[in-house]
């Protein structure tokens, strides 16, 4: 009898540590399982609307002497005499400037008048052969570049060295836009699917993809439900050096504002009748991207970008009919619009933003006579500081608008 409970009690003891040993493996699983998943978000809600077209028209120089503060020209310009062309987005950091110059990086520290790269154009480490988007991470001093092939390369944001990359996942094509996460990690947005078609939007696609620092996808969000227009402008904005606005190419979908990494909040540009209809690239089954030159030429509002919110107002920017870009300034007191029109070169565009300016790129200053220039803004700085010396130098227009 005594054997037979032995036994009993080992077979037992060894039966509840089975079912521990498996209870444990079933837990780990579980936990394994759900550290892998990815969370999904279809959309945010919308925390703002602005109805733009409800705003003061400009149309000549002059009429901004009521609506701009103050206005200061930062020439570009190294010890050299040498400048940056083609710039498409700039990031104010302390002292200086990052600046994406013809898919190229480079720092400018105007009081030195010193211009310097962030890696060069190759294959090997640290280069690359274009640089997409760009941000900073704050926390850790470092420049975030994305790149095409897409990945992630990091820089020291001071000495400029080079100091890895991040592979990303083959599931995340055509990345267009990056900014810091509060947790280490980047936001990428992906504009479209590789597949556009008119059968594709039954499929979910999130265009928002949270990832962290070694390029692990943890969360979806803005589900995909039309084209958006791409390959124009940089989608993502920055102010103050910590908050990123994201622009996705559909007024139909919310332009989220992260501040430090979080959301902070959304806003909704509202055209009235004057956007252009939802899935209005599918018209007449026709291809989207066969039909982008048409739409811009559309006597519709489309194209969101440099979306701004600044101290006593916000700033956007959106391109109407005759792919003409239009300026928008709204705050408490008074709201305009006017548009930036083009001779020489592209029209001018705003690059970056501090808490209470906003910084335009003007690369053909100079190059058009006072009495020839029809672009409102451009016409008020040449009244007000004349022609300048080097025609050929690019500059900041550092603008600050009255309260």
């Amino acid at each position: 009898m005594l054997l037979a409970a032995v036994i009993l009690s080992v077979s037992f003891m060894r039966i509840r540590s089975c079912f521990i040993v498996v209870l444990a493996t079933l837990l780990a699983t579980s936990l394994v399982a759900m550290s892998c998943h990815t969370t999904h978000r279809e959309t945010y809600p919308v925390d703002v609307t602005i109805r733009p077209l409800e705003s003061i028209v400009i149309q000549d120089g002059a009429a901004f002497t009521s609506y701009i503060d103050t206005l200061e020209i930062i020439p570009i310009l190294n010890e050299k005499g040498e400048t940056l062309y083609d710039i498409q987005k700039a990031i104010l950091y302390e002292r200086m400037f990052v600046i994406l110059s013809g898919g190229a990086l480079y720092s400018y520290e105007w009081e030195k008048n010193a211009i310097q790269p962030y890696g060069s154009f190759g294959r090997g480490p640290g280069e690359y052969t274009s640089i997409v988007d760009f941000c900073i991470d704050r926390l850790n001093n470092k420049l975030l570049c994305l790149v095409f092939p897409p990945a992630i390369l990091k820089y020291d944001l001071d000495t400029h060295d080079y100091e890895g990359r991040i592979d990303l996942s083959d599931d995340i094509v055509n990345p267009s836009g990056i900014f810091p996460s509060s947790e280490g990690g980047v936001f990428l947005y992906v504009a479209n699917p590789l597949d556009v078609g008119r059968e594709s939007l039954k499929q979910d696609f999130y265009c928002l993809k949270k990832i962290d620092a070694r390029g692990k996808l943890l969360e979806e969000s803005l589900l995909w439900t039309d084209f958006n227009l791409t390959g124009i402008t940089i989608p993502v904005f920055c102010t103050g050096g910590t908050t990123y606005s994201l622009s996705t190419g559909n007024l139909h979908t919310v332009s989220p504002v992260f501040k430090n990494g979080d959301l902070d909040r959304t806003y909704l540009i509202d055209f009235d009748d004057k956007t252009l209809p939802y899935r209005y690239a599918y018209k007449d089954n026709a291809d989207p991207w066969a039909s982008i030159g048409d739409i811009f030429q559309e006597d519709f509002y489309k194209h969101l970008s440099s979306l701004s919110p600044l101290n006593h107002g916000v700033f956007f920017s959106a391109f109407g009919g005759n792919s003409q870009l239009w300026h928008f300034y709204k705050s408490a007191a008074y709201s305009i619009r006017w548009a930036s029109v083009p001779i020489a070169t592209a029209p001018m565009k705003a690059v970056t933003a501090d808490s209470t300016h906003i910084y335009f790129m003007y690369e053909d200053y100079g190059l058009i006579p006072p009495q020839e220039e029809k672009d409102p803004l451009k016409k008020f700085v040449l009244d007000k500081f004349g022609l300048p010396e080097n025609k050929e130098t690019s500059v900041f227009l550092k603008l600050k608008f009255t309260e």
